[in-house]
């Protein structure tokens, strides 16, 4: 079972749900709809993105990538595509690492959603390359951030 950053839950096995419990086949959803979370599940609710100008870096989600601004208070900017349950946390109180944070957003076509994002201008560090496992690429925000993007 995987979570992607959409929120949706992707299983191996329809034999089991969420709590291990044998289960009629049923979508992803209807799996979040069993009952309260249990203490010892969590979900992801912002990951934090280090940037150096919290205004320039919410103008490119917004702008270049789509997303929409969900907060926005001193020192708290979130963002994330709409629908989606986990947001980017836009953090300007440290220098930005360099290479790969280790997020990953998912699409249905890679192929399409780079070509979508280089038509905004978005840097493509690593284009579309289809792998033994799946198929990838990679983009980095203005602060060098790299984000990969895989296709479900």
């Amino acid at each position: 079972m995987r979570l992607t950053l959409t929120g949706s839950v992707r299983s191996s096995s329809d034999d089991f749900d969420l709590y291990r419990r044998p289960h009629r086949k049923r979508n992803a959803a209807a799996l979040w709809l069993t009952g309260p979370i249990p203490a010892s599940m969590l979900k992801f609710e912002t990951v934090a993105v280090v940037v150096r100008d919290e205004k320039k870096a919410t103008k490119f989600w917004k702008e270049k990538v789509g997303f929409r601004v969900v907060t926005s208070w001193p020192h708290w900017v979130t963002v994330g595509p709409p629908g989606a349950n986990v947001h980017l946390h836009l953090c300007p109180d440290s220098r930005p690492e360099k290479g790969n944070t280790g997020y990953l957003f998912a699409t249905k076509d890679a192929k399409r959603e780079e070509a979508r994002l280089r038509s905004k201008g978005v840097k493509i560090t690593k284009p579309t390359k289809k792998e033994e496992w799946g198929t990838i690429f990679w983009f980095a925000d203005p602060d060098g951030n790299e984000f990969q993007v895989v296709e479900f």
